[in-house]
C-alpha cells in the first residue's frame, strides 16, 4: 500500500469524524446555554470542553492515525456555531491545522505531541470569546440593546480584561492536559491494539 493510500481517509474515518464533530457541537452548545446563567460559567466553558472531549479526541487518533479528521471537525464545528461570531470558523480552521501538524510531528503516538495537538484543537474554539475583547464596546452596547440582564452585562464588563483572557487560555492548557491524559488512559487498549503509545 502506498503512503498516499495509507493516509487517505476512509468511510470509517468519516464516520468517526462525524461522531467527534457531533460531540463537539453538543458540548459547545450545552456550555454556551449554561453560560447564559453566568459569565463565570461561560468563561470556564473551554476548560470543561477540553476535559469532556479528551477521550473522544484520543479515540479518533487511535482509530484513524491520519490527518484530515481533526481539521474537518474543528472547521465544521466553527461553521455550525458561526451564528455566535464569524471568528469561530477562522479560529477553528487555524486550530485544526495546528492540531494536525502536531499529530503528524509526533507520528500519532508521542504523548507530548498528542497533548499539544489536542490543545491546538481546543484553542480552535476560542473564537467565540475574541469579539468580547477586540470589539468590547460594540459587544456590550449590543448586549444592552438586546435586553440582556443588566447585572450579567456589568459582570461581563468587569471581566473583560487581558489578564482574564490570559487566564482563559491557561485554563484551556490545563483542561487539555487533563482531558488528553484522561483520554489516553481511557483509550489505552485501543492505542496498544494499534501499536501506539505503549
Amino acid at each position: 500500500m502506498s503512503e498516499l493510500q495509507k493516509n487517505k481517509m476512509t468511510a470509517k474515518d468519516a464516520i468517526f469524524t462525524g461522531a467527534l464533530g457531533a460531540v463537539c457541537i453538543i458540548i459547545r452548545f450545552v456550555m454556551m446555554v449554561a453560560g447564559g446563567f453566568s459569565p463565570y460559567v461561560w468563561f470556564s466553558a473551554h476548560f470543561v470542553d477540553a476535559i469532556l472531549i479528551g477521550p473522544v479526541f484520543m479515540l479518533m487518533v487511535a482509530k484513524t492515525q491520519k490527518n484530515g479528521p481533526f481539521v474537518i471537525t474543528s472547521l465544521v464545528t466553527g461553521l455550525v456555531m458561526m451564528a455566535a461570531t464569524w471568528m469561530l470558523p477562522v479560529t477553528g480552521l487555524i486550530g485544526g491545522l495546528l492540531s494536525e501538524l502536531c499529530l503528524r510531528k509526533g507520528k500519532f503516538q508521542n504523548k507530548g505531541w498528542l497533548i499539544a495537538g489536542f490543545f491546538c484543537f481546543n484553542m480552535g474554539f476560542i473564537g467565540d470569546f475574541l469579539p468580547l475583547w477586540f470589539t468590547k464596546e460594540a459587544y456590550l452596547q449590543s448586549a444592552a440593546m438586546q435586553g440582556m440582564d443588566a447585572g450579567y452585562v456589568a459582570t461581563m464588563e468587569s471581566l473583560l480584561t487581558w489578564p482574564v483572557f490570559a487566564l482563559i487560555v491557561a485554563s484551556i492548557v490545563v483542561g487539555s492536559v487533563i482531558g488528553g491524559l484522561f483520554g489516553l488512559k481511557l483509550m489505552k487498549k485501543h492505542f496498544e491494539k494499534a501499536g501506539l503509545v505503549k
